[in-house]
């Protein structure tokens, strides 16, 4: 399948975590796991790109608590966002939704703009870049750095965020212009970032 290559491709750039899941995952409590979710709990649930930062839930943990049949999947890391889909999709690689936190309850569920299989590719890129990675820097583009970005090899895209190569490393510059380097040995990234025109930047 595409996906799964394409999974699996994901996590062999984005950390030298040997990925690490929940074996068989089989339908429980009458739920069905859509099979991009089924296999990326049961290759790499329980890897670091996958509870580091924002957290894919166990398959114990995944239930239909909502009374619109939406099924809760993942959290994020502060608790102010859950990802979902709904129940009566059908489609193997079936809508994602989100609902954020307003007050002391959630809000409505809103479309994500994503197909599962682009979710979980997506996920696991951006929580690397937010911690599961050995080493990321994180800062801010100059306009000219922006420009220079654009013309970098394109790894992976989404809405949000474009993935690219930066010589070994692996570099998100989000729609708001915020900056990761991520992916490589720490001694690549740390090399990697003295050539970069960056307004600030820190190193994690």
């Amino acid at each position: 399948m595409r996906f799964e290559a394409e999974y699996r491709s994901a996590l062999r750039l984005v950390t030298g975590d040997a990925p690490s899941g929940y074996g068989l995952v089989e339908d429980a409590r009458g739920i069905h796991f859509p099979s991009p979710l089924r296999f990326a709990l049961s290759c790499a649930g329980l890897s670091k790109v996958n509870r580091d930062f924002n957290r894919l839930l166990a398959p114990s943990e995944i239930e239909q608590a909502d009374p619109d049949g939406m099924i809760t999947f993942a959290v994020e890391n502060q608790g102010v966002l859950c990802w979902g889909f709904s129940a009566k999709d059908t489609e193997e690689d079936c809508e994602i939704y989100q609902q954020a936190l307003s007050g002391d309850t959630y809000g409505p569920w809103i479309g994500d703009q994503l197909k599962m299989s682009d979710f979980l590719i997506s996920f696991a890129y951006w929580n690397s870049a937010n911690g599961a990675a050995d080493v990321t820097v994180f800062g801010e583009v100059t306009d000219a750095e922006w420009q220079r970005q654009q013309g970098l090899p394109v790894v992976w895209t989404c809405p949000d965020f474009v993935v690219r190569h930066s010589g070994k490393c692996l570099v998100i510059v989000s729609n708001d212009r915020s900056f990761y380097l991520f992916g490589g040995a720490p001694g690549e990234v740390r090399r990697e970032v003295r050539h970069l025109d960056l307004v600030w930047y820190d190193l994690e």
